[in-house]
């Protein structure tokens, strides 16, 4: 069976980078991010970049990251509902629960060549 496997620190450790349509993004975790204190995560498409709060349960990191990230992908298709917060909540939620609870799934239709 082809493919690769990850060490543990590797599937643990967040990338720096994330590429979203053309543009590579740096991911900055830090102790506050640039939208307040009331933020989890931040993005700025202008500027190509992601800010995590380092604070907070792995889980909600990772549903914040992809909050952050559908607004890009929303930005990148001229989409009004970019600035929809609830929309965009709904959508990491949504896109984290299939993720998790479908590994396979996902490992499929990352799976190239077939």
């Amino acid at each position: 069976m082809g493919g690769f496997r990850l060490n543990q620190q590797q599937k643990n450790e967040l990338p720096k980078t994330i590429k979203i349509n053309w543009r590579t993004y740096k991911i900055i975790v830090k102790d506050t991010v640039s939208g307040g204190d009331n933020y989890l995560g931040f993005v700025n498409n202008n500027e190509g970049f992601i800010e995590l709060r380092k604070d907070g349960e792995n889980n909600s990191k990772r549903i914040s990251f992809l909050h952050e990230v559908v607004h890009s992908i929303l930005y990148y298709a001229g989409n009004k509902l970019k600035r929809d917060e609830d929309f965009i909540e709904m959508m990491a939620n949504g896109i984290y629960q299939v993720m998790k609870e479908n590994p396979e799934i996902v490992k499929w239709i990352i799976k190239e060549n077939e």
